[in-house]
């Protein structure tokens, strides 16, 4: 069932993402429009597939022994921009609208990685972005004297079934063309 609703979601949003990322590409690779354009849409609907399905199946205390479709018992919220201003999460396409950075913070068990599970997931029903969800806490291992950020976020991707060359997805991201909007959170 999940995978009927991940695939489904995640081959209408691509249909409108992919030939953006070929509007900006160089000369070199518009030759191979026709063939990369299905080669890319396998990259990204596997990455997107997979991780649509990761995030919108979740164990609570209630459902401790079998994870259960996020909106199944999740309802958006509201919160408060720094203007003091109400933004409704139902379409998380207001929140980008509003703020370019965004810091959700609060104690334990308020519902901060369901906010942000439910943020990634509504970016690919809305068909308005391609999320990159990383989670803080695969930063434990990471050698901090070579860190590189883009190198990290490729890699966390590729944990997560994204395919991409390393120089593609490096070249990409140069030329803006991966639209980045980068969810993070903490355990």
């Amino acid at each position: 069932m999940m995978e009927g609703i991940a695939k489904n979601a995640v081959e209408q949003m691509l249909s409108k993402f992919v030939p953006k990322f070929f509007e900006g590409i160089s000369d070199k690779y518009k030759s191979f429009k026709l063939q990369q354009d299905i080669d890319l849409r396998v990259i990204f609907q596997e990455y997107l597939e997979y991780s649509f399905t990761k995030y919108s199946t979740v164990k609570t205390l209630l459902y401790k022994n079998e994870g259960r479709y996020l909106y199944d018992f999740y309802e958006p919220q509201f919160v408060k921009s720094s203007k003091n201003s109400s933004i409704d999460l139902t379409n998380t396409n207001l929140l980008f609208n509003k703020c370019k950075r965004i810091i959700i913070t609060g104690t334990g068990g308020i519902g901060k990685s369901m906010l942000m599970k439910h943020i990634f997931i509504n970016q690919i029903n809305n068909e308005s972005s391609t999320p990159i969800f990383i989670e803080l806490k695969s930063m434990n291992n990471v050698n901090i004297e070579a860190f590189e950020i883009k190198d990290f976020i490729y890699d966390e991707m590729k944990r997560h079934h994204f395919k991409l060359s390393r120089k593609l997805f490096l070249e990409a991201w140069s030329l803006g063309i991966i639209p980045l909007y980068l969810m993070v959170w903490m355990r």
